[in-house]
């Protein structure tokens, strides 16, 4: 157990950690350029997170729990401060008081994705580390959401002149919605929803749909890499959305793999 709490700490804040400093990067890039106080401390998020990345190569998967322990608690400090500024991003741009690029459903994406990070960590330190039924529907509520947003965003960054993408990106908008509504079903539906042949449907169901969402956004990043489509984004941004949809599916696997144990 020591062992698997160190290996699945250091992944979560491997994987995250570049997460979040790439969110601090997107918001300084859509802010205007007057906006410089907003534009600092972004830059000091990516400072924040790359100085984490750098602790995180010091460590092994034999390296003491304790010590890990304590820096989960570390980068969960640095989890909660980022979705903090994400926040009050957000509240200024609902009150105008802002005017920028980032979309407000973007701050509330990414202050989403900084909370599940540091709720992941909490958990870690917990010992909390087999996934119950309820953690298998909540969490894919959660990451079945984050496709959804995706695909609007992906919709709205290209330009409207690609039209069988932007329905492309339309039509996953619209399966992802549905695919949300029917885990939020499944979650109100709890405990009585948590038996084995309904969980092995709902996530083989999803995994269909994040197979298919993941290869287009794979597609796309390769053409927006070699300069074949009209877009306002950034390659680095197709990449970020392209490793969250691999994420999910390695959750999907991980989950598939617990039940099969437990059966």
């Amino acid at each position: 157990m020591a062992s698997q709490f160190v290996a699945r700490s250091l992944d979560e804040i491997r994987f995250w950690s570049r997460i979040m400093k790439e969110h601090a990067l997107f918001l300084s890039l859509g802010f205007n350029f007057d906006d410089t106080k907003l534009i600092q401390e972004a830059q000091q998020y990516i400072d924040l997170f790359e100085r984490i990345e750098e602790q995180l190569s010091q460590f092994t998967v034999n390296s003491d729990p304790q010590q890990i322990a304590a820096f989960n608690n570390q980068v969960y400090q640095a989890a909660s401060s980022i979705w903090a500024y994400k926040r009050k991003v957000l509240g200024l741009s609902l009150r105008c008081e802002i005017r920028s690029n980032n979309f407000p459903l973007l701050l509330d994406h990414t202050s989403r994705e900084a909370a599940y990070f540091g709720e992941r960590l909490k958990e870690l330190n917990e010992g909390k580390l087999r996934p119950t039924p309820a953690k298998i529907i909540k969490e894919n509520v959660f990451f079945l959401r984050i496709m959804a947003d995706h695909s609007k965003f992906i919709g709205h960054l290209l330009d409207p002149s690609e039209r069988k993408l932007v329905d492309q990106a339309r039509e996953f908008s619209h399966d992802f919605d549905q695919l949300v509504f029917q885990a939020t079903d499944l979650d109100s539906m709890r405990p009585q929803s948590e038996t084995q042949p309904i969980l092995d449907h709902f996530l083989d169901e999803n995994r269909v749909s994040v197979v298919a969402l993941r290869d287009f956004k794979k597609t796309a990043r390769e053409l927006i890499e070699e300069c074949k489509i009209k877009s306002i984004i950034h390659p680095l941004l197709a990449d970020h959305v392209f490793r969250e949809a691999e994420r999910f599916l390695h959750i999907i696997d991980m989950f598939e793999a617990s039940l099969t144990s437990n059966n």
